[in-house]
């Protein structure tokens, strides 16, 4: 079905030129005949009627309506119909031009048509003679809109200007001299869509006249070669100097496209299509793609200009009841593109709408005028109409691009990029390149004095003593203790300021003087010992106990602690160093006192206990809610995993309050440069997200991991095939392990003598622990003296070394020895000799072997290679501690061989609690290969 239909009606048909509200859908028709038997009828009408498209086209869309009509005295040749932009407030709906069968030139108001004016007619112009007027049209451009064109059988072209339609103007386009005129009918008349002052014509001769009507002459002429009738004309609404010709003879029935500016004499391309003579042609104003023809075959096709096709047909009567659903692929009808209407009988003209995109007019020869859509008849050229492609377009791009085009500017598709967070981009490019320096303690000094909070500032000053010498004594400073001015503080003291009326000191009595030398004349330290405790005497105690031995020394001390402490609590720590009870005083601690335990700690605290003494501090701290101090002494204790849940919990609830992209960026930046400490640490699940968010946040940025996509910097990338740690430098050469020194004792003081100690000491021969690359660590030099010879670091005695105590004075007649003789130093031990593993531990060293390899077949992402090479490195350590008498105890390797016997039967819930029983127990002895089990359990977990 047609979109509308008008019945009973032979005429020609014009399109509203006004775009405004329900004036887009009004045509304007002109009768060709009277519709009448009679023989002395020959006039016609004008009639108006609104098609109403904008109402859609459901079965409760009301009928085409009539706006009115009037009788004419001639019937129509021809007709058009312009806006009069020029004068839109006198006229409208602008004017109707009518050319008549007897030569006249009519000129209506339509809005007085509309309204029932007595005289809608305006003006009559009768400058032709001897035939109708088949050629009329108003000029197209809005200032030149009052310019009508008219051509008659006469073959005259008048120009008539109806700026004043009462009183019109009329004139030729090539006045005399100029001769050049047409020989035969005008068929029709076209101006010019791009250039106001140029028009064509055609007549039935074959030939066709450019007018220009500047210079008052013709610019060009096209001839048929075999003078082949004319039947329409018309120019691309897009592009000036194309032209179009339609050829009305049946033996040669073309659409002929003309480039004027290549030649006049030969067709830029040729349509055929058609059987029979064309009639009529018109080209599409929203599309210069497409060209509707209509011929005396009965076919109006579709023309696809750019590929010189016909792309569809509106199917006559009869092909659309033969197939009803669309038998014609090409077939524009049925319901596939909108309703086509159907004629049996010739189409002669056709007209695009000018506002109505996609929809068309006919007028046949069985006195119907149809309304026609084409949407989707396109589809059999593969692209669509050009009223439904975008004229222009942007989208989003990978990577912080914007892909966008415009057509009407013809610049093609243009990439940007596009930064949406300029701070978050700045931030990013200048720690990727502090990353690529390596500038790790520079980066924090950075980030340091840019901190907005104290709490930031102070975990970037945490981080940044992990990379300074010395690391635990900078510690201690950067907590508040600073040695010097506490040295200055104590020197400076006055002690008779702090105690009002002096120091008066206790005297012993006679008797409990002659019981102490009694004491020591028989060798019995013990009893001088305690008489001088109960006469205060306590100085002469504690000298008189290191003369009696380890027992006795150490009897006395507990005494003096337990009698003094209460009364000084610097005591405590005095007595928490001497036996090794760091962790006793850990548990004592006053927690709001944290900064001076942590000083404590990292003075005193052996660098293999000094670790576990900071996450204790720290599980007190996280337990009374202080998560951050919590953080911090975890950090000092270099825990990566417990360290990034606390910062992990901050992110979470920083983003939970909104998108803070700077916030992921930040936990970014501690967690990178925490981590350098230890090459191959895989992250959690979750902190892994929180990496992909932040890769993807910089590619919207345009960004990614400059340093590690920077091929022009000729730095060579490295990987460690046994850890998977990666780094631009080149590995450092092995360095030969050497045996370590063992420190001298130190003695507690006596004021007038000396006594060695008798208690031998076992040198050991430990490989000397390689400096860390970045820095000491949280490691001291009292308990690692090997890095007190480096280069700015300074060497630090402890003075309670607890392996060290005062051995007994040797007594005449005593059984402890030969009196005063001191034991010679023993030999050193030799180191343990490594044999050949077990043959009931093969089954470890072979299951870890197996899954190593089935690990290393597996697809690995880098943190996992990295996480492989911790693995292997700790299961080489097993190895050779499963080969060495004696070093690893039945019970472990029974664990053990459970351990490896449910990984390979992938009973990982077993292997863990395994993992964590070996962990509880033995963590101290063979922390060094089960951090290796614990990542093998992990990553078997989730590859096998």
């Amino acid at each position: 079905m047609p979109l509308r239909e008008i019945n009973n009606l032979a005429g020609l048909l014009a399109w509203s030129p006004i775009g405004n509200g329900d004036l887009r859908s009004v045509v304007a028709v002109g009768t060709k005949d009277s519709g009448s038997i009679g023989f002395d009828d020959y006039g016609g009408d004008l009639e108006l009627y609104d098609l109403c498209l904008n109402q859609g086209t459901s079965s409760s869309t009301p009928e085409v309506k009539s706006l009115g009509s009037v009788k004419t005295s001639s019937r129509f040749a021809s007709i058009s119909w312009t806006s009069m932009a020029t004068k839109q407030q006198e006229f409208p709906m602008g004017l109707i031009a009518g050319g008549m069968l007897d030569g006249t030139v009519n000129v209506w108001d339509p809005a007085r048509l509309v309204n029932g004016h007595e005289q809608p007619q305006l003006t009559s112009i009768n400058k032709h003679t001897g035939g109708a007027v088949g050629g009329l049209q108003f000029n197209p451009h809005p200032a030149s809109s009052h310019l009508l064109a008219s051509g008659g059988s006469d073959g005259e072209v008048y120009i008539m200007s109806l700026e004043n339609p009462e009183t019109p103007n009329v004139f030729v386009p090539a006045p005399p001299p100029n001769q050049t005129k047409h020989t035969s009918e005008i068929s029709k008349i076209a101006w010019n869509t791009q250039v106001a002052h140029i028009v064509a014509s055609a007549s039935n001769n074959g030939s066709a006249i450019v007018w220009d009507l500047r210079q008052k002459k013709p610019w060009c002429e096209l001839r048929e070669a075999n003078r082949s009738p004319i039947s329409d004309i018309c120019w691309n609404p897009t592009e000036g100097l194309h032209l179009i010709t339609a050829s009305s003879d049946d033996a040669n029935p073309v659409v002929k496209l003309w480039d004027l500016r290549a030649s006049t004499t030969m067709p830029l391309a040729t349509l055929q299509g058609h059987t029979q003579g064309i009639l009529g042609v018109s080209w599409c104003p929203h599309d210069p793609r497409l060209l509707m023809s209509t011929g005396k075959d009965n076919k109006t096709i579709m023309w696809d200009l750019f590929s010189l096709k016909s792309i569809a047909e509106l199917p006559s009567g009869g092909e659309e009841e033969a197939a009803p659903s669309g038998g014609n692929a090409n077939s524009i009808g049925g319901g596939a593109f909108g309703g086509m209407g159907a004629s049996q009988q010739k189409r002669y003209d056709i007209q695009w709408s000018p506002h109505c995109r996609g929809v068309l007019a006919t007028c046949s020869f069985d006195r119907k005028i149809q309304a026609h859509s084409v949407v989707g008849a396109g589809q059999a050229s593969g692209k669509a109409p050009k009223w439904l492609q975008r004229p222009a377009g942007v989208t989003m791009g990978y990577g912080g691009k914007i892909v966008k085009f415009n057509a009407a500017l013809k610049t093609g598709v243009a990439i940007e990029r596009m930064v949406e967070e300029p701070v978050l981009k700045a931030a990013s490019e200048y720690f990727e390149g502090m990353m690529a320096n390596k500038d790790y303690k520079g980066f924090c000094e950075t980030k340091i004095a840019n901190s907005q909070s104290e709490k930031e500032r102070q975990v970037w000053g945490f981080m940044s003593l992990i990379f300074e010498k010395n690391a635990r004594e900078q510690l201690v400073q950067y907590l508040g203790f600073d040695s010097e001015a506490i040295n200055k503080l104590a020197t400076e003291l006055d002690p008779a300021s702090d105690v009002s009326g002096g120091m008066k000191e206790s005297q012993m009595g006679k008797m409990a003087e002659d019981a102490v030398s009694k004491a020591l004349l028989v060798g019995n330290f013990e009893a001088a010992v305690e008489c001088c405790f109960k006469n205060g005497q306590l100085a002469d105690a504690l000298i008189l106990s290191s003369c009696g031995g380890v027992e006795l020394w150490q009897k006395a001390q507990a005494m003096y602690f337990e009698r003094e402490a209460k009364s000084r609590p610097y005591l405590n720590i005095v007595n928490a160093v001497i036996n090794n009870t760091l962790s006793d005083l850990v548990v004592k601690s006053d927690l709001g006192k944290w900064r001076e335990t942590l000083a404590i700690l990292s003075t005193y605290g052996k660098s293999e206990e000094f670790p576990g003494l900071c996450e204790a501090l720290g599980a007190r701290l996280q337990e009374a809610g202080d998560v951050d101090s919590a953080a911090l002494c975890f950090m000092s204790a270099l825990n990566i995993e417990k360290t990034v849940t606390f910062w992990k919990a901050e992110l979470d609830q920083a983003l939970g309050m909104g998108d803070n992209v700077m916030a992921l960026h930040t936990f970014i930046e501690k967690v990178t440069v925490f981590s350098q400490m230890e090459a191959g640490f895989a992250f959690p699940e979750d902190v892994q997200e929180m990496f992909t968010q932040y890769a993807e946040a910089l590619a919207n940025q345009g960004l990614g991991w400059l340093a590690m996509q920077d091929p022009s910097s000729g730095r060579t990338y490295y990987a460690n095939q046994q850890t998977g740690a990666t780094t631009w430098d080149p590995p450092p050469m092995p360095i030969p392990a050497a045996p370590v020194p063992q420190p001298q004792v130190m003695q507690p003081p006596i004021p007038a003598q000396q006594v060695n100690p008798t208690t031998p000491t076992k040198p050991s021969f430990n490989s000397a622990n390689l400096a860390n690359k970045y820095g000491d660590g949280f490691v001291s030099s009292a308990s690692n003296p090997e890095l007190a010879a480096q280069y700015g670091n300074i060497g630090t005695a402890n003075p309670y070394n607890g392996a060290a105590r005062p051995a007994g004075a040797n007594v005449a007649g005593s059984s402890t020895g030969t009196p005063h003789q001191v034991p010679s130093q023993p030999a050193a031990e030799p180191a343990p000799q490594v044999q050949e593993i077990p043959p009931e531990l093969m089954t470890v060293v072979n299951g870890l072997k197996g899954l190593i390899g089935a690990l290393e077949g597996a697809q690995l992402a880098m943190p996992e290679k990295k996480q492989l090479g911790e693995i292997s490195k700790g299961c080489e350590i097993l190895f050779v501690k499963l080969a060495t008498p004696n070093a690893i105890d039945p019970d472990t390797a029974g664990k053990l061989q459970t351990l490896v016997a449910a990984l390979q039967n992938k009973d990982y819930a077993t292997a863990g609690n395994m993992s964590t029983l070996l962990a509880n127990s033995v963590w101290r002895q063979h922390k060094d290969f089960l951090k290796g089990i614990k990542y093998l359990i992990q990553l078997a977990g989730k590859k096998l």
